[in-house]
């Protein structure tokens, strides 16, 4: 097999083997939905549970802590955002 062979053929697999997933990605991506779905519903029935044993005085208070980390200049802009010290 010379050089070229090699690589075309090579080049071949690679093309098979990508056409293979994009046909079976949709697919794929339902079997994900349909079993992070079933994970939702005992996720939430969890959260339900912890949200009654807490109490709304917390809730309302994480929320608002929520609220005030996203807003411009915020604790979670600095998080989700960070910067780079600048060169001297």
């Amino acid at each position: 097999m010379s050089q070229a062979h090699r690589q075309e053929t090579l080049d071949d697999h690679m093309n098979d083997s990508n056409w293979k997933k994009m046909c079976g990605a949709v697919a794929a991506l339902i079997g994900k939905m349909d079993r992070a779905n079933e994970g939702l519903d005992s996720v939430q029935k969890a959260f339900q549970q912890l949200s009654r044993r807490v109490g709304t005085h917390l809730i309302e208070k994480w929320a608002k802590e929520e609220q005030e980390a996203f807003k411009p200049n915020g604790i979670g802009a600095k998080i989700y955002k960070p910067e780079t010290p600048k060169g001297e």
